[in-house]
């Protein structure tokens, strides 16, 4: 779970769900996985990665999640943000 503020806060789990929080209330966010997801990261009030099971990444631009290219099948469980900004 992150977020950018206590009224934007996005959560990701099982069977690709992801939730995300307004300040008074969690709803789902529909996700083009069915896929484990295990971590979430953001470098930006609308810019969310999240990354999971068989290499899956997918990112959230605010609106909706896309799938994104991924050179690997194996289970990823984290994201990092660098002091510039990137994600690792």
């Amino acid at each position: 779970m992150v977020g950018t503020s206590s009224r934007d806060v996005v959560a990701v789990g099982e069977a690709g769900v992801a939730l995300r929080f307004d300040g008074h209330s969690w709803y789902p966010v529909p996700t083009p996985t069915d896929i484990e997801l295990r971590a979430v990261a953001t470098v930006g009030p609308t810019e969310y990665y999240a990354v999971g099971h068989e290499g899956v990444m997918l990112r959230f631009n605010g609106s909706r999640w896309t799938v994104l290219p991924s050179v690997t099948d194996v289970f990823l469980v984290g994201l990092t943000k660098t002091p510039a900004g990137s994600l690792l």
